[in-house]
């Protein structure tokens, strides 16, 4: 008997129950990138080392911030992840600051 000929014939489009990854699962290599940019973002001076280079070359910390901004701007429950009424600074330094005030927020509407 061929390999899998005990399996259902599955139509184009369909797959068996369970299989594969789970929805949500990161993949490995995007764990362990990500865990190696956060140990290089500790060796080169962490927090501080960002904002001596935000205040340094803004044009270039906004570049990179902007990369770092979600496609989707919506969180759980299908709430805005900013509000429309919140306005952040324009200076680096404090809009950093605002958006980390706004994301304990949304943390404690679990």
């Amino acid at each position: 008997m061929p390999r899998g000929a005990h399996l259902p014939r599955l139509k184009k489009g369909e797959r068996i129950p369970g299989s594969g990854r789970k929805k949500g699962t990161p993949n490995k290599i995007t764990v362990s990138m990500k865990a190696a940019v956060y140990e290089a973002f500790n060796e080169a001076g962490g927090v501080e080392a960002l904002t001596r280079y935000a205040r340094r070359d803004p044009k270039g910390f906004y570049n990179i911030a902007a990369k770092l901004i979600p496609t989707e701007l919506v969180g759980k429950g299908g709430k805005p992840l900013i509000p429309p009424e919140v306005k952040l600074p324009t200076d680096p330094i404090a809009a950093a600051a605002a958006y980390r005030e706004i994301m304990k927020g949304e943390a404690g509407d679990e």
